[in-house]
């Protein structure tokens, strides 16, 4: 359901009019959304916008006005498949962010990052010590999921353990920290991998560590459809519309506006 043009166009006129820093991001943003499009085209590796990427697509053809981030989704095995792609066909200004190539990047997905220019994140307790910055997209790997709870739970904790190895990263006992995260979180993946695929059937959800434990399911990704994008065809679900309420609700409604605080500086 895209809006009507008329309230398209007032809302860009007020969240990211041409020229904006905000405008200016999020087109950063898409050229580096849409070189990894082109990377998963040559290599025939599924992907599909996403989240609030998906919702800008469906409701505004593009970014949602005050939005200032890219997210799209792969199957695990095709996300592994990415990774191993992308770190030797991504031009040199680009760098794929993941815990293989940045120590201190402990979530469980991965960035693509355009270095040229240095931004400072919402949630810089979890950047500040991260060795590659510049603006990103985010790329999350999907993987059959039964239980909410256990996903809730072990991604908080993960979650706030990263925070403490933050916090500490460089100061007297932060090694020690890192060690017992790093125990700790291996266990709480073990678990993960052992339970959430039993009764799992077409659920799928953000692989541990993650914070967002919203179920996606495998009919509605699959067979992918394509959706305009700031001017392009980009990969989606086949069912946009079930696929976005199953986490959002009703999706086609705008939020309140008067709440929300248009991005004028990164």
């Amino acid at each position: 359901m895209t809006l009507d043009p008329v309230t398209n166009d007032n809302l860009r006129a007020q969240f990211n009019p041409p020229g904006s820093t905000l405008r200016e991001a999020q087109m950063r943003m898409l050229e580096i959304l849409l070189t990894v499009d082109a990377i998963c085209r040559r290599h025939d590796i599924p992907y599909w916008l996403s989240s609030g990427t998906l919702i800008g697509a469906a409701r505004h053809g593009g970014f949602v006005p005050w939005d200032d981030d890219v997210d799209i989704e792969m199957l695990l095995p095709d996300y592994l498949h990415f990774c191993d792609i992308a770190a030797k066909e991504l031009p040199p200004h680009l760098k794929l962010q993941n815990s293989h190539t940045d120590p201190m990047f402990m979530l469980g997905f991965a960035k693509v990052r355009d270095t040229r220019q240095k931004i400072v994140s919402r949630d810089s307790r979890l950047d500040c010590n991260y060795s590659i910055h510049g603006f990103f997209i985010d790329i999350f790997p999907v993987v059959p999921s039964s239980s909410y709870l256990l996903h809730r739970i072990s991604g908080k904790l993960a979650y706030w353990g990263m925070i403490a190895v933050n916090n500490r990263h460089g100061h007297t006992g932060g090694k020690f920290i890192r060690s017992v995260y790093d125990g700790f979180s291996w266990i709480l993946q073990l678990i993960n991998d052992a339970f959430q695929p039993v009764g799992a059937g077409s659920c799928l959800r953000h692989r541990f560590p993650s914070t967002f434990p919203k179920p996606r399911f495998y009919g509605d990704i699959f067979p992918l459809s394509e959706i305009e994008f700031e001017g392009h065809l980009l990969r989606a679900p086949g069912n946009i519309d079930r696929y976005l309420r199953r986490i959002y609700g009703d999706w086609t409604q705008l939020p309140d506006l008067n709440r929300l605080k248009a991005h004028t500086a990164l």
